[in-house]
């Protein structure tokens, strides 16, 4: 409490998400004023957080000087009794207005300490904007204080049916004796894509495989001979490649899937044709 009788809050929350490093949010917190500071929300997870509230005497010259955690109050702070809120708001729209996410508040247990959940389950991934706001009130529901951090939402896991294929020259077209490439597309399942740009690198290589065959609607039983191989090296780009070799014309269908699980547009139906491709 200051010399106009006024209580000043030390607020400070700590988000974690899997295995993510905590993240602290406070208006005194060292960690908190780092430039670009960002917390990251994972699409179809449930990322817990705590929240931490103390009175101003935790921000004593000696516990500045200590630089004590937001999570633990210097000798003789007092917890805070009031309330929390939180929401994100961005581009104009508060979290209600954001499509699948929620996020909640549970009831103090320990003094000073609130648990929080927030679940994602949108298509924001790789997308800024977004603010994860913290709210402090008193028992009246008088605002105290608030502070902000940065949120980015960051890709789920891949889901085998709905990743897409597409031969990269955009066509269903392919020419003999040339190297025609055949990507398969990581996606969640939230039509996310899966890569860096997505928040997402390091991804164990998903076993793919491609399976080339005649196309039953054409006459002529034509084969493609060993199944390509998939390439994985750019997985955190989001996407795998296969070579397409055809030796022969005809009408084929990729059919790209893992074991018996296929992905959303399997088989891809393509023709086999006499010429240079032109890229």
């Amino acid at each position: 409490m200051n010399e106009s009788g006024l209580v000043l809050l030390h607020l400070c929350a700590i988000l974690q998400t899997g295995d993510a490093a905590a993240i602290a949010i406070s208006p005194y917190c060292t960690s908190f004023d780092h430039a670009g500071e960002t917390i990251s929300l994972y699409e179809g997870q449930l990322n817990n957080l705590t929240i931490y509230t103390w009175t101003m005497e935790c921000e004593a010259t000696a516990c500045i000087n200590a630089n004590t955690s937001c999570s633990l109050a210097c000798a003789g702070c007092a917890s805070f009794a009031g309330d929390v809120n939180l929401k994100i708001e961005g581009q104009g729209v508060n979290a209600s207005a954001i499509p699948g996410l929620n996020c909640t508040i549970g009831d103090s247990s320990v003094p000073g300490q609130w648990p929080a959940s927030c679940l994602a389950m949108n298509n924001l991934a790789g997308r800024s904007g977004y603010t994860l706001v913290l709210t402090i009130m008193n028992n009246a529901s008088a605002v105290l204080g608030t502070k902000s951090a940065n949120i980015s939402f960051v890709a789920g896991d891949v889901v085998i049916t709905k990743c897409i294929g597409s031969l990269e020259n955009g066509t269903n077209k392919v020419f003999l004796t040339y190297d025609n490439i055949l990507q398969i597309f990581l996606m969640d399942d939230y039509n996310n894509s899966v890569g860096a740009k997505t928040g997402r690198t390091g991804i164990t290589p998903i076993p793919f495989n491609v399976t080339v065959t005649w196309n039953p609607d054409d006459g002529s039983k034509v084969t493609l001979g060993q199944p390509p191989i998939v390439d994985t090296t750019k997985g955190d780009d989001g996407y795998y490649t296969a070579l397409i070799n055809p030796t022969k014309t005809g009408n084929y269908l990729a059919k790209i899937g893992v074991n018996n699980t296929m992905i959303m547009n399997s088989p891809i139906p393509f023709q086999a044709i006499k010429g240079e491709a032109t890229l």
